[in-house]
């Protein structure tokens, strides 16, 4: 089954416990079935006309948001901006007085594309800090389906 870049740095975050060369093929195979319920997605346009895709999924009692956006008119936004171009974007809202959190770091796609996945922080088992504020669709074997 192929992974998505997010699938791909959950598998990475979770190899700090399966030794320095990340879980066997089996392993990863296993984790994302566990996963696989918890993952939906969805993709659109900004108000700029940039597309975008989005992904949620949860790990550990986390759950999380990666938005995929393209680098190009923001090469040197910071993560407050993307805060704030969420917010303003109406991806998702945050819960008055809570934590916000969105954390980029620049990659190339498999199609030589400059990206940012915008990683955010939408609750744990105790809390939620945001709201998701457009429809996502559940994956099944890897595809998505409607929900």
């Amino acid at each position: 089954m192929p992974c998505t870049p997010a699938q791909e740095r959950m598998l990475h975050a979770d190899a700090a416990g399966h030794g320095k060369s990340g879980p066997s093929a089996s392993v990863a195979k296993k984790m994302l079935a566990e996963h696989a319920a918890t993952r939906t997605a969805n993709e659109g346009f900004l108000t700029d006309g940039r597309p975008y895709r989005a992904e949620y999924w949860a790990h550990e009692q986390v759950s999380s948001m990666t938005f995929f956006l393209s680098t190009k008119g923001m090469e040197s936004y910071s993560n407050q901006q993307f805060i704030e171009l969420l917010e303003r974007e109406k991806l998702l809202a945050w819960r008055p007085g809570g934590f916000k959190s969105a954390y980029a770091m620049p990659f190339t796609d498999p199609s030589g594309n400059d990206m940012w996945p915008v990683n955010v922080v939408v609750g744990d088992d105790e809390q939620t800090f945001a709201v998701v504020l457009i429809p996502m669709r559940a994956y099944e074997r890897g595809l998505p389906r409607e929900a």
